[in-house]
């Protein structure tokens, strides 16, 4: 599929105070961003744009899973201006078992137009068309169990409290069901 039209939209600079609080929970030096804005923190003003890029779509939206993402950072993204942001949807990958959207966010300012561009994944599960192998008695196809090797040991523990999604959520934008 053709990448989709560029979606563009200016957004006034991040404010200093929640800049700070994003990178204390993501456990980092608030410090070192007293000048810039995080390449990180890109869902925060990124993803309701990128959700513009798929309207119209005929896929089950409530089905797509997050495929990851990739930045690129061109140029530090300075604090106190406003954010030039473009997104669009690049392309979309069907093979009639699942297709994979890929779309492009990029941010800049006045002053450093291109500074950090994002290629966003998400992938829909469209089911098998009648593919793949069937042991069950019902025609569908048993899973494989997966477990964990014998002789596995735990080499860390990391407790987050109950609340620490939301919190993520809060402060990114990113509100992810997963």
């Amino acid at each position: 599929m053709a990448p989709g039209p560029v979606i563009q939209k200016t957004i006034p600079p991040r404010d200093p105070g929640l800049i700070r609080d994003y990178v204390r929970h993501v456990g980092g030096d608030p410090s070192a961003y007293k000048k810039t804005v995080p390449a990180h923190f890109f869902p925060q003003w990124g993803f309701p744009i990128a959700a513009k890029t798929l309207t119209g779509l005929s896929y089950p939206m409530a089905k797509v899973l997050n495929g990851g993402c990739r930045i690129e950072v061109k140029a530090p993204l300075p604090q106190g201006e406003d954010l030039h942001v473009a997104a669009r949807l690049e392309n979309v990958d069907d093979n009639g078992r699942r297709a994979i959207l890929h779309q492009v966010v990029t941010t800049g300012t006045k002053s450093v137009p291109e500074a950090m561009v994002g290629h966003l994944y998400a992938i829909v599960p469209l089911g098998s068309k009648g593919k793949g192998k069937s042991n069950g008695a019902n025609g569908k196809a048993k899973k494989k169990v997966h477990r964990v090797p014998q002789g596995a040991r735990e080499i860390a523990y990391w407790k987050l409290p109950a609340n620490a999604g939301l919190a993520f959520a809060m402060l990114t934008g990113d509100f992810n069901p997963v």
